[in-house]
């Protein structure tokens, strides 16, 4: 569990392999995407929701950090918290530092992949 000093937010860091490419299926190519969740006020047992927060472009600490509205209605709704990182951006790298050289793998920072 991970929190930030002098706030009461705290959440668990985890990563899920996602896909590069959604829509031309000429490659089923993965990387790491992080997402942090909290689960403190979740009422699975009654289908609580779950409120996401797509990532910006940036690290998704600082927006996890700052969003202190998803925090302040959660334990209302009985929800599951959950900020996916943005492919390209924090620790969510599909390719190298590099990828804006080269077209064939920036191709793929587009909203639609974000989304998909």
């Amino acid at each position: 569990e991970h929190r930030v000093r002098n706030s009461d937010y705290r959440y668990e860091t985890v990563w899920y392999n996602q896909t590069i490419d959604h829509f031309s299926f000429t490659t089923d190519a993965k990387y790491r995407q992080k997402y942090l969740y909290n689960d403190t006020w979740w009422d699975k047992e009654n289908n609580g929701p779950i409120f996401f927060y797509t990532g910006n472009e940036g690290v998704i600490e600082a927006f996890a950090e700052n969003s202190g509205f998803m925090w302040d209605i959660a334990p209302e709704f009985g929800a599951l918290l959950v900020f996916a990182e943005h492919r390209y951006y924090g620790e969510s790298l599909p390719f190298d530092k590099d990828y804006a050289k080269n077209a064939s793998t920036v191709g793929y920072l587009t909203s639609e992949q974000a989304l998909a």
